[in-house]
């Protein structure tokens, strides 16, 4: 199946939407919808030229900061994260994610 290209699909972590399991998982669910609305705000709020890639790197490190401490301390077995845990950090991720992809496409298009 295609979907396994881009998630595990694991049903567990899944959300349900009236009895059946979505394709995604719910940190995937959060992230691309998220990143999605981070392109489309990315290109509604920022300006070409106005983009500093220093502080957008600082915002998405700090922002992918919150998914990779919940996805580690679930590896290593500290504790089971559950799937709104998943969601929120997965949207986080996914719209820093989405105004990075803007503010590139906006400073390739107006180099």
């Amino acid at each position: 199946m295609v979907i396994r290209f881009v998630c595990h699909a694991r049903p567990e972590r899944s959300f349900s939407f009236r009895g059946k399991k979505l394709p995604i998982c719910s940190r995937c669910t959060g992230f691309y919808s998220f990143m999605i609305a981070g392109i489309v705000s990315g290109f509604l709020l920022l300006q070409a030229g106005d983009i500093s890639y220093s502080i957008l790197f600082a915002v998405t490190m700090v922002a992918l900061t919150p998914m990779a401490v919940d996805g580690l301390t679930q590896l290593l077995g500290w504790r089971e994260s559950d799937n709104y845990t998943r969601f929120i950090t997965g949207s986080l991720a996914g719209a820093v994610i989405g105004l990075d992809i803007a503010a590139l496409v906006l400073d390739a298009l107006f180099l």
